[in-house]
């Protein structure tokens, strides 16, 4: 199957993109964004959608100037509007202690989501592909993750209000590389992607490598196949979470608190998930939380007396009252 034929399918397989619909497609100038940007071209006449290309430059290496033109031709030549936006991510990593990898995924999606606001795009467009995929769920399984994290990269997700959209991810990275090559287009090699003192390029280069050798040559398209079931499962638990949720959670002004004799009659997992969303409520996120704050938790549910308090990072509360379990600042 050609590459522009397995991308429309995968298009409407999962709705990525629709009629009418403007497309704001996150390019870098690599081979991924680069042919992704050439096959929507082709496609968006037939599909009936317009778009745009958006570069952010890091302001890391020095190839990035040259990118950031390469980017602006494509949508020269495509006769296409062109958004970009330089920013100091090693300043902002030093200031803010962070790592850069971190630091430069969050501003240019920043980057991104406001130019999709501002400028009225209904979807943003990124290059995920299915190696990607395989390199993320190995990345986490090494890492630790649950069921959330397995389900690996989704087709489309929200982000602030914005819809972000992967056309490219049931393609691999050979499919994309033959369409270039037989079509004589010359992305930007970015040289980081090389270097494996990263751990994204260590699986890529060294550990994926060795699996396919010695273990599993099938090894990509099976953790491809993993992340969709887990996808599927997670789908199906978020539902029963949901509803679980509805009924013995209540929000306060300022806190949540849950009904402990109800909590306790769901199974462990989706009881461990009812208290997550509780924290994620008040806190607005789940950053810096461990394993042991959940166990410590656990412990105060079944446990622990009335009035016992487990505090967690960012200045939240759970405290045990009588038949109830708050959440709160």
């Amino acid at each position: 199957m050609k590459l522009r034929d397995e991308i429309r399918g995968t298009i409407f397989e999962y709705s990525l993109i629709k009629k009418k619909e403007s497309i704001l497609l996150a390019v870098s100038g690599g081979p991924d964004s680069v042919a992704m940007t050439y096959i929507l071209n082709e496609l968006r006449s037939e599909l009936g959608f317009n778009m745009a290309l958006g570069y952010f430059h890091h302001g890391i290496r020095r190839e990035s100037d040259r990118e950031q033109e390469y980017v602006g031709s494509l949508a020269s030549n495509f006769k296409i509007d062109f958004y970009t936006k330089k920013s100091d991510v090693p300043l902002i990593s030093k200031k803010e202690k962070r790592s850069l990898e971190d630091i430069a995924r969050r501003e240019r999606y920043k980057f991104l989501v406001s130019t999709a606001k501002r400028k009225s795009f209904n979807k943003i467009a990124v290059a995920h592909n299915s190696d990607d995929q395989a390199e993320t769920l190995l990345q986490r399984l090494i890492r630790g993750s649950g069921l959330k994290g397995f389900k690996g990269i989704s087709f489309k997700m929200d982000m602030n209000g914005v819809e972000i959209v992967r056309p490219l991810l049931a393609s691999s990275r050979k499919e994309i590389e033959k369409y270039l090559e037989k079509n004589k287009i010359s992305p930007c090699i970015d040289k980081s992607n090389f270097d494996i003192k990263f751990n994204r390029n260590k699986v890529r280069h060294e550990l994926i490598p060795y699996i396919e050798k010695e273990f599993n040559p099938n090894i990509k398209e099976l953790l491809c196949k993993t992340a969709s079931n887990m996808s599927q499962l997670h789908g199906f638990i978020e539902v029963e979470i949901e509803d679980a949720f509805k009924r013995c959670v209540k929000k306060e002004s300022s806190y949540v608190k849950i009904k402990t004799d109800r909590l306790k009659r769901f199974h462990p997992y989706i009881m461990a998930e009812l208290t997550r969303r509780a924290v994620e409520v008040v806190k607005g996120d789940l950053k810096r939380l461990e394993y042991s704050h959940w166990k410590e938790i656990e412990s105060l549910i079944y446990e622990r007396p009335d009035n016992s308090v487990v505090d967690l990072p960012g200045g939240i509360r759970v405290k045990k009252i009588k038949s109830w379990i708050t959440v709160g600042r």
